[in-house]
């Protein structure tokens, strides 16, 4: 359920799916995860790892260069900086190696 929970996310990236902010929704996520990791059993641990494996893969493969993030991010709604479909600002590759600093240092 976990890497399926993280590829899911993936595909909705991938297929551009209208008003989904895949920068918002990692954001979120990642802001809030500590928190929660204070009170998850064993099993809930082990699932979360897998998670977060299988998230910060994808998040780190977006990183590897700029033709990367160019090729498949800079194009997408999610990486805008606003849901509206008539704004054609996009988060820069700077900005999101900035908020993937940010990410890994709230996960550690």
């Amino acid at each position: 359920d976990a890497a399926y929970t993280a590829r899911f996310t993936a595909l909705l990236h991938a297929h551009n799916v209208p008003y989904f902010s895949t920068v918002w929704y990692y954001n979120e996520l990642l802001k809030n995860l500590v928190p929660a990791l204070r009170c998850i059993t064993d099993r809930e641990a082990v699932n979360t790892g897998i998670f977060l494996y299988e998230t910060f893969k994808l998040l780190n493969h977006w990183r590897s260069s700029e033709a990367v993030y160019d090729r498949e991010c800079k194009q997408f709604m999610g990486f805008g900086l606003s849901l509206t479909e008539l704004d054609e600002r996009r988060t820069t590759y700077d900005q999101y190696s900035r908020l993937l600093h940010k990410w890994h240092t709230n996960a550690t």
